[in-house]
């Protein structure tokens, strides 16, 4: 099927459906051999009837491993508001999952890389958290944040122990009136 067809069929299918968000998943499964152009132009075509529509496109790209991650493969980047990019991190023999916004068309966005987990109430973002050796994820992440609240409860222990500590080092010192009494 050429890809004149499945613009067609996916206008009939979104006529008829009415959907308020339309998925298109890998988009980069249209390109073939060198019909990069083509690609570009269907997709420009479908993008301008899902705005003319008011429906949200939501489009996925496949990236091989050790490829080029910031491209689209199918050179529609001009067109896209908001972009996200999903990669793997690998750090101390774990493979977490990252989110970073690498651009988000006329509104501000964080430019830092977000751990998120796929659990079983939708997907969790994780606060940045930012080690000595740059972002920490999962189990690194974790550790650092244990070592971290350890320290500040022993921070606040200490802070909690001074007073009672001056206490007792001013009693043994004897207090400022028995210092200065005079004996009879």
């Amino acid at each position: 099927m050429g890809l004149e067809m499945h613009l067609t069929m996916m206008h009939k299918t979104i006529t008829a459906f009415e959907p308020q968000i339309m998925i298109l998943d890998p988009l980069n499964s249209f390109v073939i051999g060198g019909n990069e152009t083509e690609v570009t132009s269907m997709l420009m075509r479908l993008m301008d009837f899902l705005k003319t529509e008011q429906i949200t496109g939501l489009f996925t790209s496949l990236t091989g491993g050790g490829g080029v991650l910031e491209q689209s493969g199918a050179a529609i980047s001009s067109l896209i508001d908001t972009w996200l990019l999903l990669r793997d991190i690998e750090i101390g023999g774990e493979r977490n999952r990252g989110l970073t916004i690498l651009k988000s068309r006329g509104m501000a966005h964080s430019n830092q890389i977000r751990e998120f987990l796929l659990t079983d109430h939708g997907v969790e973002l994780y606060d940045v958290y930012v080690g000595p050796g740059g972002v920490l994820t999962g189990s690194a992440r974790l550790a650092q944040a244990a070592q971290d609240q350890a320290a500040q409860t022993a921070r606040k222990q200490d802070v909690e122990r001074r007073p009672a500590r001056a206490g007792t080092q001013a009693h043994r010192l004897g207090s400022p009136d028995r210092r200065h009494a005079r004996r009879v």
